[in-house]
């Protein structure tokens, strides 16, 4: 278990005794700081999840609060992940910002949120549906939104009357990578296309790069291959080089990503905005916390905004890319 407050690296002793004593810090001055709990899949070699974070403790210092961040440890480490989030509820921070991997798994974990009384702010990853009533917003892409705008852009730039596009999703459970093949599926449909493979790279890049290989074994003449991001797309550039011809779209929006469109190894992306995932995450779970902002009056969902960059605009958007 990986655990960091905002001043730095801390270990699950000390934190008990520190920054979670009383469920809030006193500041030098004698203020009463709420300490919200951050529990996010990982941030070892994903720029996403680390973009999101960073700005979510940045502005939890700066709205009055501070952040224990417990990285899972992996994409795939849902065990992990409602364990350290069972842990928060029952040192009782003041409010929760949770990046589920798994969106049934973590329904227990955030049942005892509930029951403990600490607002839950749901950030990119969708708890399982029918369970709305356990957290207070989700801010996110509106992945299915994304998907299907990629497979439409891709749709127009295919000149092969039968061509062949392959999907590679994201890990059994992960319920934006769900909505994201859903997504690609749908404007595949209206472009009269079928997706000849699909299979999941779990988020990791050599997982990514075997499922590519496999799938270009099976089927030689595929021409294009939508993933639904992060990680991913390294192994699945790294498969496809030396075949010009395989189109790639992704859904990212990092700068590794758009420099990808760039260099002419990725066709296009559909962008995600983590930094304001995470400011907006984190003015909600102070807000919660402090009580500035009422139970049940925000929104249920909002979307943080996803566009297409393809060459005509790779430049421009690499400016503002995370």
């Amino acid at each position: 278990m990986k655990l960091r407050t905002a001043l730095g690296i801390v270990t699950a002793a000390t934190l008990t005794v520190t920054a979670l004593a009383g469920c809030s810090a006193t500041s030098g001055g004698g203020s009463v700081k709420p300490v919200i709990g951050i529990s996010v899949k990982t941030i070892t070699n994903d720029t996403f999840q680390e973009a999101w974070v960073h700005a979510a403790e940045a502005e939890i210092k700066k709205e009055g609060g501070t952040s224990v961040l417990l990285t899972a440890g992996g994409q795939t480490a849902v065990a992990n992940q409602v364990s350290q989030v069972n842990d928060l509820v029952s040192r009782h921070v003041k409010a929760l910002i949770v990046d589920p991997i798994d969106g049934q798994a973590i329904v227990p974990a955030l049942k005892r949120a509930k029951a403990a009384n600490i607002p839950v702010v749901v950030v990119d990853s969708a708890v399982a549906s029918g369970n709305d009533a356990l957290y207070q917003t989700y801010i996110a892409t509106n992945n299915v939104e994304a998907g299907k705008q990629s497979a439409e852009f891709l749709v127009k730039a295919l000149n092969d009357p039968s061509p062949q596009v392959a999907i590679i999703e994201g890990a059994a459970g992960s319920v934006p990578g769900d909505q994201r093949r859903d997504g690609f599926i749908a404007g595949l449909k209206e472009g009269g296309i079928t997706a000849v493979a699909s299979a999941a790279g779990d988020w990791a890049s050599d997982k990514a790069l075997t499922a590519t290989e496999n799938i270009l074994t099976a089927h030689p003449k595929v021409t294009a291959i939508l993933t639904a991001g992060g990680p991913m797309v390294d192994g699945i550039v790294q498969a496809v080089a030396g075949k010009p011809n395989i189109k790639v779209i992704t859904i990212d929006g990092s700068k590794e990503s758009i420099q990808y469109i760039i260099d002419g190894k990725v066709f296009a992306l559909n962008t995600q905005d983590p930094v304001q995932m995470g400011k907006l995450g984190a003015q909600d779970a102070v807000g919660l916390a402090k009580g500035s902002i009422k139970s049940g009056s925000l929104k249920k969902y909002i979307d943080s905004g996803t566009k297409t960059i393809s060459a005509d605009n790779a430049k421009a958007a690499l400016a503002n890319a995370f």
